[in-house]
Formats: structure tokens, C-alpha cells, sequence
């Protein structure tokens, strides 16, 4: 598993060999997956330090490095405060490890995030049948002021199934929510953040889809559009380099 589940495109190794060596019958650990999207502020980033630095504001520097974030349009892997949430979480994506086709792991969903609901228009693999995905109904902002989105952070879970773990099914999440994980979350920074009034949602289109260009490496675009006529198509990087470990770009 990478980043976000599918970077650097490990599934692909997993499911050949289970095609290859699983036995007939034989239990594939985790046997399930799931894709799940927020919306974040730009708190997000981690730049709360320069709010008061030794008593003294430096927010300026703060939004500097949001934006410096939001216009290389990279997708930045760091573990997120669950504070920093302002969308209830909403799964966008689902995956039987047991039984997928390679071809499954490319995808695109249409959605919308609102400051106390998430929808999930549809989710359609790319070569491949359309599959559902559930709505999270746990939400961390109940408020009915304007909330900013600034970033989308994606995570995912994976379960060892009653289907094979009939006596202790567990459920590793790399949520927010969760205890920080190696993978932590992934951000994708919105060219510019998006304020929204109760009532409104910012409608998403999300796409990821292995490179066919640079392997192991992963493609992802986003259309989103707000109310007052906000909107934008954003192409993320999310590649292997020689001089990205220990990178926030990996």
C-alpha cells in the first residue's frame, strides 16, 4: 500500500501474485479497501506555528506558504489535525483486494462537500464496471458559519474481513481520526481556498489513475467549482523521484 493506497502502484505487485501463487480458496490479508476525501482549511498545512511565535504573529509567512503550497499544485503527504477538517468525511471509493482486476485501481467520482453533509454522485472505474461507495457520517464541524475549504485530504482503510477473519476482523484506517500511521494523509491544495455559506457545497470531480508515462507514479486531477462561479481543474504530481524520500511530495 502507498500513499493515498495506490501511489507508487504496489497494488499492481500484490495483485500478481495473488493471480499467480493464492491457491484456490486461499486468504488474501487485507482483503478490502476504501478511498475517503475531506475538505480542510488551510490550518492544514501545518503552518499554526506562525500564529504566535514567541508571542508574535507571523501569519503572514503562514499564508505565504499555503499559497506557495496550493500553486505548485503537489500533493503534500503530512499527517492532518483532525481540527483541521471543516466537511464531514465522505468515501469516494471501494475495493475488493480479493477479487479487483488490476484495471479497478484507476478511477474517477463525482461529489460534493458542504460544511455538514457529503454526497457521493457517482464513482466509475476507469475499463471497469461502476462500483458504490458509502457515506462516513461522521462529521467534525456542526457550525453554521461560513466555513474555508483550502485542501482536499484523502486517506484510506483497510479491513481483514469477517470473510476471512471471522473470529477478529480489524480495521487499519489511516483517517485523521485515526492514530498517525506511515502513510499519514494526503493534501490536495485548492489554487485558491473556498469559502462557503450554509447551504452551499463545493461539487468535486476527483480522478486517479496509475501513470503510463512514469511508473509507480500516479495521476490525479481535480474539477471542483463553488457557488459564485469558483472553480478550477487542478493536475496533481504525485511521482517517485531519486531525491524525494523523507519528501512531502513523495
Amino acid at each position: 500500500m502507498g500513499y493515498g493506497l495506490l501511489f507508487e502502484c504496489m497494488l499492481d505487485s500484490l495483485l500478481a501474485a495473488r493471480d499467480r501463487w493464492l491457491a484456490p480458496g486461499g486468504a488474501l490479508l487485507p482483503d478490502l479497501a476504501s478511498i475517503s476525501v475531506a475538505g480542510a482549511s488551510r490550518a492544514a498545512f501545518g503552518t499554526a506555528f506562525w500564529q504566535d511565535v514567541y508571542g508574535f504573529s507571523m501569519q503572514p509567512i503562514a499564508d505565504e506558504l499555503a499559497a506557495a503550497a496550493a500553486a505548485e499544485a503537489q500533493v503534500v503527504v503530512r499527517a492532518v489535525d483532525p481540527a483541521c477538517l471543516t466537511t464531514p468525511p465522505l468515501q469516494v471509493q471501494s475495493l475488493d483486494l480479493a477479487t479487483m482486476s488490476p484495471a479497478q485501481q484507476d478511477f474517477t467520482a463525482h461529489f460534493t462537500l458542504s460544511a455538514t453533509s457529503a454526497a457521493l454522485v457517482s464513482s466509475d472505474k476507469v475499463d471497469a464496471a461502476s462500483g458504490d461507495a458509502s457515506d462516513d457520517s461522521r462529521s467534525t464541524s456542526s457550525s453554521s458559519d461560513a466555513v474555508e475549504i483550502a485542501a482536499l485530504v484523502l486517506w484510506f482503510d483497510v479491513e481483514f474481513s469477517a470473510r476471512f477473519c471471522k473470529e477478529h476482523p480489524v480495521t487499519l484506517s489511516t483517517s485523521p481520526h485515526s492514530p498517525v500511521t506511515h502513510w499519514a494523509q494526503a493534501l490536495l491544495p485548492l489554487a485558491s481556498p473556498v469559502r462557503l455559506r450554509p447551504g452551499q457545497a463545493l461539487r468535486c470531480r476527483l480522478s486517479m489513475a496509475r501513470s503510463r508515462a512514469r511508473h509507480r507514479s500516479l495521476d490525479m486531477s481535480l474539477e471542483y467549482s463553488a457557488p459564485g462561479g469558483q472553480a478550477a481543474t487542478r493536475i496533481y504530481s504525485m511521482e517517485v523521484s531519486s531525491s524525494s524520500a523523507g519528501s512531502s511530495n513523495r
